[in-house]
């Protein structure tokens, strides 16, 4: 995450981890922009192996990556998602 509020991610993207459109893309060595959280004020990432969440300033949380075992906390919970999804509490 940037001072400007971009969220760049990089290396594989098996499960969707980099959050990209681009599903064709096995992995990134150098950074990409998660277009989709353009606009929207992040305050804390977390990466995994896997996976991805992000945490916005009005609390809003965005998860993608691997799906499986309910790791994204979103309904379609057997489906990697290549997308942020926003988390319904």
């Amino acid at each position: 995450m940037t001072t400007t509020n971009y969220l760049y991610t990089m290396g594989s993207n098996r499960c969707g981890q980099l959050g990209i459109r681009d599903t064709s893309v096995e992995k990134k060595n150098s950074p990409v922009l998660v277009e989709q959280l353009l606009g929207t004020k992040l305050v804390d990432v977390s990466c995994g192996g896997n996976h991805t969440i992000v945490v916005s300033d009005i609390g809003d949380a965005y998860t993608w990556g691997e799906g499986r075992y309910g790791a994204l906390a979103v309904p379609d919970t057997e489906t990697d998602q290549h997308r942020p999804q926003k988390v319904i509490f």
